[in-house]
C-alpha cells in the first residue's frame, strides 16, 4: 500500500549518514538502527531491525576482497 509520505521541514536529517554507518568497525546493530530509524512504518522497523542487523553482520564477516573496477553506465544517472 502506497502512503504519502509529505516533505519534511529539514531534508538534511533525510540524507545524512549517521556516525554508525561510517564507522570503520560498525556495529550491526547501532548500524540497523540508522537505517531503520527515518522509516515511516516504525511497526516494521521494529520487527525488521533485527534481521537488517544479522544482515551486516553477515556482510562485515564475508567482506569483498577485491576491488570493484566497474564504471556505472550513463543510463542510470538518467533515471535520476
Amino acid at each position: 500500500m502506497w502512503e504519502d509520505s509529505g516533505e519534511p521541514a529539514g531534508l538534511k536529517p533525510v540524507f545524512e549518514i549517521g556516525k554508525a554507518m561510517l564507522s570503520e568497525k560498525p556495529d550491526p546493530k547501532e548500524f540497523a538502527d540508522a537505517i531503520s530509524r527515518a522509516w515511516l512504518d516504525k511497526e516494521a522497523a521494529a520487527v525488521l531491525k533485527p534481521v537488517v542487523a544479522k544482515l551486516i553482520k553477515a556482510g562485515l564477516k564475508h567482506q569483498v576482497t577485491a576491488e570493484i573496477q566497474e564504471q556505472v553506465s550513463e543510463s542510470v544517472y538518467v533515471m535520476f
